[in-house]
């Protein structure tokens, strides 16, 4: 995105700082970033992609009050910002994603930009931006994630102990980013002002659910606590992510300490796993931490990080981004995240929030038109489904080892079925028509399938197929399932046809 309209000079009015209702955000906390009377710790991320948390100096933090959102009414305003510096506008980075109360709002700033140096800053917002709305499970919730870029004016460029531009101590920035934060680790790069944050987000109006602040610096660095904290690397769109797993209720997969979340369990409850179904799925597991093995994690390492020296080891196994940067979220962080996005955005698919309470041996009834990834994964209550007429996909994973699904409708409007969405459902029977993608995915993937209903053409079709005179593999064309269609097939097709 090229910003080339120049922020206008007004004043914010009263009805600009109105804010509507919304829903609260289903967190689990491990109090990263928590206050002690002196310290608390934050999150460092290696140049390599691994992280380790780090005791630092306290600094102010907001009292956000969980992550209670009000989605901003407002588009582009400014207003003259103090000497020292402070908000002079907001860029709303998804003007196409219409901001209601499923809205997921996350706000980026910047710090270290001078006036002059504002547009550079919304261009890297931007850029941040895109590879997270194209980053996977939230590019299936992306026109409902809206982001705003807080412009705000820093004294002087920069950042603080720069390692590889600036020899400055200090640098008057307005959220006080630096590198070393800790005074030991180099790449630590965090703020000391972060009641400014508060301060400032709540003189927009905003109150997000992510805050993100760019440290304008070329350098490698950043950290991650009450706010996510990176240079203008690369590696600014992974942390980001990493972070957002963090308020949906994700843990860390290198050890720091143990506690109950979506991806770590203490040994008392492996009789009740909560990623049971899961494993024996792309290398999912269970796995102690070396550190301490009365606690267990889903994916394996080869070596467990160990940064006592200064240098962290080389682990190799089933990464997920909870671990390490540059990978993928596994399948246990990825359904867990996409559950809390939905339980948000829970207008437009079939899943989570919109059926999970219901018994779904009846039709579905809304007006959907997919069935998201991981919808009913592990669900053994399904049992005789029929898919409505108006969905059209169904994702991955979406009906994973549901052991109790025997038969399952699917109607001629469903064009994608990913070959995940029924992994392991050993007892089922898809119903749908004659060269339909339901038979394809049954014909794909060695699922029983059955014609749902015979129609006039596909009598002749099937004479056809029995003739040699076209494609063979029209799938649900084998009816008894001897491997090629012949007379007794049609024979078949016609008896089902007048039994109707």
């Amino acid at each position: 995105m090229v910003f080339k309209n120049k922020f206008k000079a007004i004043f914010i009015s009263a009805a600009l700082l109105l804010t509507l209702a919304a829903p609260t955000i289903e967190t689990q906390s491990a109090n990263i970033g928590a206050n002690s009377d002196e310290t608390m710790l934050i999150e460092y991320f290696h140049p390599d992609g691994t992280m380790e948390m780090v005791e630092v100096p306290a600094v102010p933090l907001p009292d956000d009050g969980g992550f209670e959102h009000s989605p901003p009414r407002f588009e582009d305003y400014m207003y003259p910002y103090p000497a020292g510096g402070g908000i002079i506008g907001v860029e709303d980075l998804t003007p196409e994603h219409t901001v209601t109360d499923q809205s997921i709002i996350l706000t980026i700033m910047g710090d270290g930009f001078t006036s002059e140096e504002q547009y550079e800053f919304l261009e890297a917002a931007s850029a941040t931006t895109e590879s997270l709305l194209n980053t996977y499970p939230f590019n299936l919730f992306a026109d409902k994630i809206n982001v705003y870029a807080v412009a705000v004016v820093s004294r002087e460029s920069g950042v603080a102990k720069d390692p590889l531009t600036s020899s400055r101590t200090n640098v008057d920035n307005y959220f006080g980013s630096s590198f070393w934060f800790d005074g030991i680790t180099e790449r630590l790069l965090y703020i000391s002002n972060g009641n400014r944050v508060d301060e400032l987000l709540k003189a927009c109006g905003i109150v997000s659910d992510l805050n993100v602040i760019l440290a304008n610096s070329e350098t490698y660095g950043g950290g991650g606590g009450a706010y996510s904290v990176c240079s203008l690397n690369p590696s600014v769109s992974e942390v980001t992510a990493h972070e957002i797993g963090h308020v949906f209720g994700l843990a860390d997969e290198y050890w720091w300490r143990g506690y109950e979340a979506p991806n770590m369990t203490h040994g008392s409850n492996l009789n009740n796993l909560k990623w049971q179904p899961w494993v024996g799925v792309e290398n999912i597991g269970t796995y102690p931490f070396a550190e301490d093995t009365n606690w267990y994690h889903p994916n394996e390492m080869y070596d467990s990080r160990n940064c006592s020296t200064g240098i962290c080891s080389v682990h190799v196994g089933n990464h997920c981004k909870m671990d390490a940067l540059n990978y993928p979220f596994c399948n246990v962080c990825a359904s867990e995240l996409t559950r809390r996005l939905s339980n948000i955005v829970k207008a437009d698919f079939h899943g989570f929030a919109g059926d999970l309470q219901t018994n779904l041996s009846s039709p579905l009834s809304n007006n959907a038109k997919r069935i998201v990834d991981y919808a009913f994964w592990g669900r053994d209550d399904l049992t005789n489904l029929i898919i409505p007429d108006n969905v059209t996909s169904i994702g991955r994973y979406s009906f994973l080892r549901c052991n109790g699904l025997t038969n399952l409708t699917i109607p001629e409007s469903v064009t994608r079925i990913d070959d995940t969405a029924f992994f392991e459902c050993e007892n089922l029977k898809i119903y749908g028509l004659l060269g339909s993608e339901a038979a394809g995915y049954a014909y794909r993937n060695k699922t029983l399938f059955a014609l749902s209903e015979i129609r006039s053409k596909d009598i002749k079709l099937l004479k056809e197929l029995a003739l040699g005179n076209v494609n063979n593999e029209t799938p649900g064309a084998d009816i008894d399932n001897n491997d090629t269609v012949d007379v007794i097939d049609i024979m078949l097709a016609k008896k089902q046809l007048l039994n109707q």
